[in-house]
């Protein structure tokens, strides 16, 4: 919503202010999220 509100009125790059940057830390996000932990993941080692 920030992101739309914000950051789109000044175009795609961030030295311009734009939604670069903010763009790519949703994707890294969204891909974290949807693979999940994996075997570094705390249960892991404790259990």
């Amino acid at each position: 919503m920030v992101i739309v509100k914000v950051h789109a009125p000044n175009g795609l790059w961030a030295t311009s202010n734009g939604y670069e940057y903010n763009l790519t830390l949703l994707a890294v996000a969204i891909g974290i999220a949807s693979i999940g932990p994996g075997q570094y993941a705390l249960d892991s080692f404790l259990f």
